[in-house]
């Protein structure tokens, strides 16, 4: 297999682990393709450790109110610039197939467009929510069980040299994602409305280990938030005693996180759950998994 990469380095920001799961997946298949692959999960990291020469560069982040999160931006800045127009993709997670959603990486393409990084391809994985309201098991399985085959078909497309890129964003996605840059502050603000429930808490330490961006400290018995919060939701989901109020979105909390190995191997489950027949408001995903069973028909990949 004659590559233009000699290696792969991932990086990744991830709050309640979706973007997470899904660069494993990647880093697993060029792994069993023999390709070296790293895994560098950004956001308490004070040194970004540099690409190798002529290593493919993937970046992957959860889009935070239709935008790529801070530390994801912040880190990417430090990224040096390529002699030799270095290749990289970007991966990107939400709960929904929004085409607003194809705007996110608008920056984060300008900065790497500016460091002389060729992007070979913008991919859009579905993974449930983690604020809002809590996706059903079924659907969640169905997400997940799309991810590992989707994150097989990016893997054969990039080292057969394919391009891939979304349908150009509208331009009231770019005007959104524009407004809703105002998330990027009001996180920060917000995250100082963080609090605990002292009744239900143990000081566990589970928040504090966690937190992507090292924003919560456990000092003389007590749980503190810092100005750092990037909104993430890792805490509130992933605390055992559901004990985290997260301040003025404390009505939209998902508490708990999802059991994706349990539900692949729960047959009751119906799958696919998304299809042609699909109504209500799932119908919305229903274009989104049929251009990627178009795509993974061309591959010969099985979900």
């Amino acid at each position: 297999m004659d590559l233009a990469f000699s290696s792969v380095i991932l990086y990744t920001f991830s709050g309640t682990g979706n973007t997470t799961k899904v660069a494993q997946m990647i880093k697993t298949n060029f792994e069993t393709k023999g390709i070296e692959c790293r895994l560098v999960e950004i956001g308490k990291l004070e040194t970004l450790p540099q690409p190798p020469e002529g290593a493919l560069v993937g970046i992957g982040f959860p889009i935070h109110a239709f935008n790529a999160p801070t530390p994801l931006m912040r880190a990417m800045r430090s990224l040096s610039e390529s002699l030799d127009s270095q290749k990289c993709f970007i991966f990107k997670v939400s709960g929904e197939p929004l085409k607003l959603n194809n705007a996110a990486a608008k920056g984060l393409k300008r900065l790497l467009k500016r460091k002389n990084y060729e992007t070979m391809g913008d991919y859009h994985f579905l993974m449930p929510y983690n604020i809002w309201f809590r996706y059903s098991d079924a659907l969640a399985n169905h997400m997940y069980r799309y991810a590992l085959g989707q994150s097989r078909l990016i893997v054969e497309e990039l080292t057969n040299g394919a391009n891939y890129t979304p349908k150009r964003a509208p331009l009231r996605a770019h005007a959104v994602a524009t407004v809703l840059k105002i998330q990027k502050p009001a996180a920060k603000l917000n995250g100082r409305l963080y609090k605990v429930d002292r009744e239900k808490c143990t000081l566990c330490g589970v928040c504090e280990r966690g937190c992507p961006v090292a924003n919560i400290e456990i000092k003389d018995g007590k749980v503190n938030f810092h100005k750092h919060c990037a909104m993430c939701m890792y805490c509130a989901m992933y605390c055992p005693e559901d004990a985290i109020s997260i301040g003025l979105l404390k009505y939209w909390k998902v508490n708990g996180p999802y059991p994706y190995t349990r539900l692949t191997d729960d047959k009751s489950l119906p799958f696919p759950l998304i299809t042609a027949k699909t109504k209500g408001i799932r119908k919305i995903f229903i274009k989104h998994y049929q251009r990627l069973d178009q795509k993974l028909a061309e591959y010969k990949i099985e979900v």
